[in-house]
């Protein structure tokens, strides 16, 4: 039988956790050998990455939604949350960006641009 070719490390994340039991299913099914040594530690270093990424989405969807708030509120109120509007007005680019940028993330589509979506 031909050994399983490893799985590069940004396509492990792409991997939805229902995939991982079969693919366990499959590995078990090998005869032992090195190589499902190695996938049988990559299986159980994928589990943890897909439980790290659930823990990690919630906090970026609670941290989103307490910046888009902030954002409507700062927007509402007087500009006095900074010395200068100059100052308000760039420290509100900066959040929106950041927003904008946790959105992308959370749908998928944050490798977008390497600089972190800054201009200048």
């Amino acid at each position: 039988m031909i050994p399983p070719t490893p799985l590069p490390e940004d396509r492990l994340r792409e991997i939805p956790p229902d995939h991982v039991k079969r693919l366990e299913a499959r590995a078990s099914a090998w005869s032992l050998n090195d190589d499902t040594a190695r996938l049988s530690v990559r299986l159980g270093d994928l589990r943890d990455l897909l439980a790290d990424n659930a823990r990690m989405r919630e906090a970026a969807i609670d941290c989103a939604a307490s910046l888009a708030a902030a954002i409507s509120l700062l927007e509402r109120s007087p500009k006095t949350a900074a010395p200068s509007n100059k100052m308000f007005d760039q420290m509100l680019a900066d959040y929106r960006a950041a927003l904008t940028r946790a959105r992308n993330a959370l749908e998928g589509r944050d490798r977008a641009r390497s600089d972190g979506g800054r201009d200048g």
